[in-house]
């Protein structure tokens, strides 16, 4: 062995046979702050090209940007952690403040101070990261749920004004103001396109009209619109009920008229057309029809539940 091995391998063995010594608390928070604050460090290099995290920052109340702390930010937030996961596992590795530490105890100590100081940095970043895609999930959800609340508004009170200019159009065409009450329903028509009861609404005024002015031809505008109005909504038993009495008013031979009361029969729920196409007047012509009187009284056998006269339907025609 040569000289300088021989004073290498003395310095070590001095150092790990010398004498134990009592630490004080605060030597050993140094230890830890220094050793902590280097892993930090190490972390703060080790993360600095990770595009999931960004740096450290700080806000003051009279600075409107963050400030940056950069790789001091690792550092603090490693002497933070360290200290503080130190404090909590500490006793994992045995060793007691106030206790006497050996020379391989500090060198342990300042292990777990490099250890909790890389981890801490670590679980913070992961904490953060957790947090902030909850938080980007609960910020989308709701977005998403607000913008569908604002649809649903905007869609109730489109249907509300749809509803007015209904209304509007039903008081002028019971005055006979039929210009006026068309124009209203075209505005209706023109709010929703996909909305029926404006086209069902000039169906009716045109029979109206066509049975106050007795003028057959008008009927064929009448189902026209009930026809547009299935196009929209094919569910619509209030146009197959409308076209049935149309057709019926305008030739009672018409073999299509049952077939669209069949179609309204079996879409209505509750059964109120079919008691009141037994009274229509509208199908005075059919009364004594054999295939219309079985259609009827079939139709309100089927249905086995009353009707619930609290929520009346909606009549036919208005």
């Amino acid at each position: 062995m040569d000289a300088t091995a021989a004073a290498a391998f003395a310095a070590v063995s001095g150092v790990l046979s010398a004498p134990t010594y009592t630490a004080a608390v605060h030597d050993i928070v140094y230890w830890i702050m220094i050793s902590g604050g280097f892993g930090g460090f190490i972390h703060g290099i080790l993360r600095k090209d990770d595009p999931k995290y960004g740096e450290y920052s700080f806000i003051l109340p009279f600075r409107k940007k963050p400030g940056r702390l950069g790789i001091l930010g690792d550092i603090s937030v490693g002497v933070a952690a360290g200290v503080s996961i130190f404090l909590v596992i500490e006793s994992l590795f045995g060793l007691r403040l106030n206790e006497a530490l050996s020379p391989s105890d500090s060198l342990r100590l300042f292990a777990l101070g490099v250890i909790c100081g890389y981890l801490g940095p670590n679980l913070l970043d992961g904490l953060s990261l957790m947090i902030s895609t909850r938080v980007m999930k609960a910020r989308e959800t709701f977005e998403k749920e607000k913008d569908e609340l604002t649809a649903l508004k905007s869609k109730v009170e489109k249907h509300s004004r749809i509803e007015k200019l209904i209304f509007l159009g039903d008081a002028y065409k019971s005055w006979g103001e039929y210009q006026a009450a068309l124009e209203f329903y075209d505005q209706a028509a023109d709010l929703d396109s996909d909305d029926p009861n404006p086209l069902i609404q000039k169906s009716n005024l045109y029979a109206k009209r066509a049975k106050d002015e007795d003028d057959a031809p008008l009927y064929e505008r009448a189902i026209s619109y009930a026809n547009k109005a299935l196009e929209i909504d094919k569910n619509s038993w209030r146009a197959y009920y409308n076209r049935a009495c149309y057709r019926c008013l305008s030739d009672p031979d018409d073999s299509e008229v049952l077939n669209d009361l069949k179609a309204a029969f079996s879409i209505d729920p509750d059964g109120y057309i079919q008691r009141a196409a037994r009274s229509d007047p509208d199908f005075a012509s059919m009364g004594d029809r054999e295939e219309f009187k079985k259609l009827v009284e079939s139709a309100l056998l089927s249905q086995e539940k009353p009707h619930d006269h609290s929520n009346p339907a909606t009549p036919p025609r208005t």
